[in-house]
């Protein structure tokens, strides 16, 4: 059985959409384009939430998927400047 994500980063070092697009790129179809991560304010704090999260990680079938996406979160964390990954 897998899980879908939902996560969000606090945006601390007020990074700017055109920046989190530079490192974290973005997704291209045919007549559409969609940031990768998206910034927006919530209650006077600036946050991204990562739009195109990995459909399924399974647990079970392999614990280096797992240490992938944690490499990753840590990544953005450091670009933001986030102490949490929610």
């Amino acid at each position: 059985m897998g899980v879908n994500f939902v996560i969000m980063v606090e945006n601390r070092l007020q990074r700017s959409q055109e920046e989190v697009n530079a490192v974290f790129g973005v997704f291209r179809s045919v007549d559409i384009t969609f940031s990768e991560w998206k910034c927006f304010t919530y209650k006077g704090k600036s946050y991204a939430s990562w739009m195109f999260t990995p459909r399924y990680f399974e647990p079970k079938v392999g614990s280096p998927k797992w240490e992938a996406l944690r490499k990753y979160l840590v990544r953005v964390k450091e670009f933001f400047g986030s102490e949490k990954v929610f």
